[in-house]
């Protein structure tokens, strides 16, 4: 989970950083970086979200069996909780990328 905190302060907080540099210097930001930024923002902290409900269930599975803590802890149960992370953050925000299901509205 401390990986996703890292993941998005290395790579969102810069590209906000660096929007609000480009808002601030030319008095607007281009009109195609922003789909892409908050596209990349969405799609990170959605699976941070999922990271989180992954963690919370791994310690519910210790908490609760404690006996069968040794089989989650196996590395084809960890491969798949971080491969499910992803896999569900991109499917959550493909339609949005796509523009099915409407735009985000940005106000300016």
């Amino acid at each position: 989970m401390s990986f996703m905190h890292l993941v998005n302060c290395a790579i969102n907080t810069p590209i906000i950083v660096y929007m609000v540099t480009l808002r601030n210097v030319y008095g607007q930001n281009p009109p195609d970086v922003c789909f892409i930024v908050h596209l990349l923002n969405f799609i990170i902290s959605s699976s941070l979200d999922w990271c989180n409900a992954c963690l919370s269930l791994h310690r519910i599975i210790a908490l609760r069996f404690p006996t069968k803590y040794a089989a989650v802890t196996r590395r084809p149960v960890v491969w798949t909780a971080i491969i499910f992370t992803w896999l569900a953050s991109l499917a959550v925000n493909i339609s949005y990328s796509l523009g099915n299901g409407g735009w985000y509205a940005l106000i300016a």
